[in-house]
């Protein structure tokens, strides 16, 4: 009898083990509202961010016409007051023709659910923010 009891505690607590490997990744849905200073910044972010593998995917409207599916990011900092994430998006060709690079920023501040979304085109010297907010699931 005590080694079926060691066997279904076994058990129990392998399984409790395999739910936390097999945890969802938080889903952001960032929203930012009103006029944006680029048209490449867009209303409706959403980043995806598994805390045990580190993965980091970024999609919106633009991601999604360019690649057809979300972006991989990466996750630059992550402390009791923020978390920041970036991704970085290549050989988008603006209304004149030119081909940039365009590296992203996302931070998302945990006391107030606020979002800060900042673009830099690399090789440019202008670079664009706006703010938002996200709900967090």
């Amino acid at each position: 009898m005590r080694v079926f009891s060691k066997l279904i505690c076994a058990l129990v607590m392998v399984a409790g083990f395999a739910g936390e490997v097999a945890a969802k990744p938080a889903i952001y849905t960032c929203n930012i509202p009103g006029e944006r200073q680029s048209s490449l910044i867009q209303p409706q972010v959403i980043l995806s961010y598994d805390d045990q593998t580190k993965q980091v995917f970024v999609s919106d409207a633009v991601i999604l016409s360019m690649l057809g599916k979300p972006l991989a990011g990466k996750m630059i900092s992550d402390n009791a007051l923020r978390v920041v994430f970036g991704w970085t998006l290549k050989n988008v060709v603006n209304a004149e023709g030119k081909t940039a690079t365009l590296q992203f920023k996302g931070s998302y501040f945990k006391a107030d659910a606020k979002f800060l979304i900042s673009l830099m085109p690399l090789g440019y010297s202008n670079s664009f923010q706006n703010r938002g907010s996200c709900s967090v699931k």
